[in-house]
């Protein structure tokens, strides 16, 4: 059997009902259920390859598709794949783990973190980016956002960040990240440091 090609709608596969266009995915042991509209959503990737016409990919015991890598970020693909919308909530605890690697003896750990408010910010990503100062910190990048109301301010953006992070029971400040440049230099507003006291 095949799965339903999106040119050609008649034709099913054994782990989604003919009726339903649900896909099962055992994605290297991380369960995923979503729909082959979602999975080629982007006709020219990867997965909307291996999900057109004949079946690509081999199954589990349970019928289920099987794809030999680390499910473990998977989510976050199908949600962007679903809402068009890059995740944050995982930005987050990224942003935790960092900041709890480098406080290994330390009473205090500092991350920069870029806020890109729109498209034209990001246009500038790797200018700014390129600004920091030879020994970089970890930089961990929140944006462009699009919306009918509108990117939101920085400051709000910073203000929830630093209440989910609280109220995780980590202790954290922001500041804007200033940076000591010649006079001439190009100086960019995005970056902002975090700072988690650990004792």
């Amino acid at each position: 059997m095949s799965l339903p090609d999106y040119r050609s709608p008649g034709k099913q596969s054994s782990p989604a009902s003919p009726q339903s266009p649900v896909v099962q995915l055992n994605i290297g042991g991380h369960l995923f259920s979503t729909s082959l509209n979602t999975l080629r959503k982007h006709p020219e990737s990867k997965l909307a390859d291996l999900f057109s016409g004949q079946p690509k990919l081999r199954t589990d015991r349970e019928g289920r598709y099987f794809i030999d890598r680390d499910g473990t970020h998977f989510g976050a693909i199908l949600e962007f794949l679903r809402t068009e919308r890059l995740p944050t909530a995982n930005v987050l605890e990224v942003l935790i783990r960092i900041a709890r690697a480098e406080a290994i003896a330390a009473r205090r750990s500092t991350i920069l973190v870029c806020v890109l408010r729109t498209d034209e910010d990001l246009a500038l990503y790797d200018s700014a980016i390129s600004s920091l100062e030879a020994d970089k910190q970890s930089v961990v990048t929140f944006g462009p956002w699009k919306g009918a109301a509108g990117p939101p301010s920085v400051l709000d953006l910073l203000d929830c960040m630093k209440m989910d992070i609280e109220s995780r029971g980590y202790r954290v400040s922001i500041l804007p990240h200033v940076m000591d440049r010649g006079f001439l230099a190009k100086s960019y507003d995005y970056f902002h440091k975090v700072i988690f006291t650990w004792w």
